[in-house]
């Protein structure tokens, strides 16, 4: 006696792999095209939102000396939004010197321990920034505030 189950057959090993790996294409695409839209959404409420904070921000460097090896400059924040964390950078005539300045070559005078990438500069304060430089006698400063990428200053640095 045979079954009706004897008689029917399946689909062949073949196609039921072909059909497999086309609904996980198909699953893969979606949850990549949701993903795509997801983080888009994400990056421009980000991006806009550091365009607001960073509207009337500005900074200033002034004094921007060396003396007896060491370099000093007065950073100070002229505009309307209080910056944290800063990048500096020396320039040199030989540009293969140039560098950044980093923690343990630039640092808040009253105070060693506030380095540039820690510092918060409120609008109309003035720090006086000690820093060492190992490649001679720079000609020229550049800080970049870290909060709002956008805000650079630079000055010339005269030699004493």
């Amino acid at each position: 006696m045979s079954s009706k189950f004897s008689r029917l057959k399946g689909i062949s090993p073949l196609i039921a792999t072909v059909l497999l790996i086309a609904l996980t294409m198909t699953i893969a695409g979606i949850v990549a095209m949701w993903a795509s839209t997801f983080t888009g959404g994400r990056l421009e409420e980000t991006e806009k939102n550091a365009t607001q904070i960073c509207i009337g921000a500005n900074l200033r460097i002034s004094e921007a000396r060396i003396v007896n090896n060491i370099g000093y400059f007065k950073l100070e924040n002229v505009g309307t939004t209080p910056l944290t964390g800063f990048r500096a950078y020396l320039f040199y005539s030989n540009p293969a010197n140039d560098e950044e300045l980093n923690a343990s070559k630039c640092y808040y005078v009253s105070d060693s321990s506030y380095t540039l990438a820690n510092i918060t500069v409120k609008p109309g304060e003035i720090y006086t920034i000690n820093f060492t430089n190992s490649s001679g006698s720079p000609i020229r400063i550049r800080v970049a505030s870290i909060s709002c990428p956008t805000v650079i200053a630079s000055a010339n640095i005269a030699i004493e």
